[in-house]
């Protein structure tokens, strides 16, 4: 099971914006037992006329 913990905008101009997800993920796994961990990952996003959208996605460390 993974559920987004929260959204936090780091950095923003008029047509960018840089944010940080955290998912909280659960669950089991066979070989190695029941696991729980927080992921964060940063997005870059860009605004257009449609809206924003998604440049860049990095995976950063787990918590």
């Amino acid at each position: 099971m993974s559920v987004l913990e929260d959204v936090t905008v780091v950095s923003e101009t008029v047509d960018t914006a840089r944010v940080v997800a955290r998912w909280y993920t659960s669950g089991h796994d066979p070989d190695s037992g029941y696991y729980d961990t927080v992921e964060p990952t940063a997005f870059v996003l860009v605004k257009r006329s449609d809206g924003w959208h998604i440049h860049s996605q990095e995976d950063l460390p787990w918590e």
